[in-house]
């Protein structure tokens, strides 16, 4: 299942993230429909938190979240390690 974004994330890695296994975006997405915070990692069992408990806190923690909505500039001014390349194009994801 997909969860359309918002359009101020569009641009982002995040949920959708192709490192990301599709069982485990498919757990991310089923809690992001039902509003839930976080969902368990299908693999490992802990919890994970969706991208809408990272939205919600209003700016990105530099941690280097699974879901992180925001964009790579933000990620990096928060210390973010690790960045992605940015997105090939919003119409080439799932």
């Amino acid at each position: 299942m997909h969860v359309p974004r918002s359009p101020n994330t569009a641009a982002t890695w995040g949920d959708g993230d192709p490192v990301i296994p599709r069982e485990v975006q498919a757990a991310h997405d089923a809690a992001v429909v039902l509003g839930m915070l976080t969902y368990a990692d299908p693999h490992t069992g802990r919890p994970v938190t969706t991208r809408l408990r990272l939205l919600d806190q209003g700016h990105c923690c530099g941690l280097g979240c699974r879901h992180c909505p925001w964009p790579a500039p933000q990620q990096a001014q928060a210390g973010r390690g690790q960045l992605r390349p940015p997105l090939p194009s919003a119409g080439a994801r799932r």
